[in-house]
């Protein structure tokens, strides 16, 4: 029995000094990142006065991009967007680009153009109406001497 316990002392210390060392190296890791991060904050960084200068303003939306147009398939319905410069309108029909092949449905029955992309603009919100006063049921009658009473 003294075999078994002077082994599991042994292992236990073999143990015990393994912990210590994983130990030390966490430490000496945590040292070294502590380090890194105090001289990076001795580094003097630059800050900008106004940093709202710099943000650049939105720019319109150059005239020279090609618009696109937002066709409906004539046989399935499917929307596709296609540039206005691809454009082909079919005289006899009114459609367009009856030539090409709708991606959903495959027939090539053309298209019908329903709208235009725009580029969005945002609209100040609107002040909500008071709702008009329903008229009440009963109304009050000032003077009743003005109505004819009538007996059934």
């Amino acid at each position: 029995m003294n075999n078994f316990t002077s082994v599991f002392e042994e292992l236990s210390k073999l143990y015990e000094e393994e912990v210590r060392e994983e130990v030390v190296a966490e430490e000496k890791v945590k040292e070294a990142c502590t380090e890194e991060l105090t001289e990076a904050a001795d580094d003097e960084i630059p800050v900008d006065e106004d940093p709202a200068d710099e943000v650049p303003a939105e720019e319109p939306a150059a005239e020279d991009e090609p618009r696109q147009v937002i066709c409906e398939c004539d046989k399935c319905g499917a929307l596709v967007i296609k540039a206005e410069a691809d454009i082909v309108v079919d005289e006899e029909s009114d459609l367009v680009n009856v030539e090409d092949a709708c991606q959903y449905c495959e027939e090539t029955a053309g298209y019908k153009i329903i709208g235009v992309v725009a580029p969005f603009e945002e609209v100040a919100e609107v002040a909500e109406e008071a709702p008009e006063e329903a008229p009440e049921a009963e109304q009050e009658v000032e003077n009743i001497e003005d109505f004819e009473i009538v007996e059934d």
